[in-house]
């Protein structure tokens, strides 16, 4: 897997995973909070392209709204953001009330690729951890079972 920082953390060469049917009624919605622009711009193209509606966000206090009024399947979250972070993301889907029960996939993509922060992410209620840059096949291949 290339290394290469230029698109700000994505590996845009990795072939796609082929996203939901075409003939399905309405796109499920992936939503991406990074900081990051050039990372939201490509995660979004990449999620558009398989067939799915992906919505960008640059802060972590964008996603509440969202959530209030979408069906939103996954959640492309960065950790380190300005205003509301990833960190505390997960806590609000873990222990408020209103999103507890809500069957949203998080998958943490984060520069900060420690082993105490993976596995608090994911006792926090991450699905799945990736450390930028990541294999945008490996990425699709983790939210898709959010999608079908």
């Amino acid at each position: 897997m290339s290394r290469s920082r230029s698109s700000g953390g994505v590996d845009p060469r990795k072939p796609p995973t082929p996203g939901p049917a075409s003939g399905s009624s309405s796109p499920r919605i992936v939503l991406i909070a990074d900081d990051d622009q050039t990372t939201r711009i490509v995660l979004q193209r990449f999620f558009t392209k398989l067939g799915w509606l992906a919505l960008p966000v640059d802060d972590g206090g964008e996603i509440w709204p969202i959530l209030e009024r979408e069906d939103v399947a996954a959640l492309v979250l960065d950790l380190n953001m300005p205003g509301v972070n990833g960190w505390e993301v997960l806590r609000r889907l873990r222990d408020d009330f209103r999103y507890r029960g809500r069957a949203v996939r998080v998958i943490v993509l984060s520069a900060q690729a420690d082993p105490e922060s993976r596995d608090f992410a994911l006792e926090l209620g991450a699905a799945q951890f990736f450390s930028k840059p990541v294999d945008l096949g490996e990425l699709s291949r983790a939210v898709l079972p959010a999608l079908s």
